[in-house]
């Protein structure tokens, strides 16, 4: 099962080489590389939080695994929840 985006191309560019563009604009040409446990970031529209967001997750270190928690925008449904179905779709592919 592939779960898929509620909001792409409103927050956040939808097609890859739109989104791929935003982000290398975003990103500094020399960012400082360190080991993180974790990041906090902001997830307003790219217009709003993008620059930050980006400028953040390119001075960490890649990690093999991640996880990513968000909060539930719709009130609907359980207070915490997991995606335990299969796969995210996001502009770069499946996830």
């Amino acid at each position: 099962m592939l779960r898929q985006p509620v909001v792409s191309g409103q927050f956040y560019p939808g097609t890859e080489k739109e989104l791929k563009s935003i982000i290398e604009g975003f990103s500094p040409s020399k960012p400082t590389k360190s080991s993180c446990k974790g990041l906090i970031l902001p997830h307003a529209g790219y217009v709003y939080s993008g620059k930050v967001a980006v400028q953040t997750v390119s001075q960490a270190l890649p990690k093999k695994r991640i996880i990513i928690l968000g909060p539930n925008h719709t009130g609907f449904g359980t207070e915490f929840a997991l995606w335990d179905k299969g796969a995210w779709s996001i502009p770069f592919g499946q996830n």
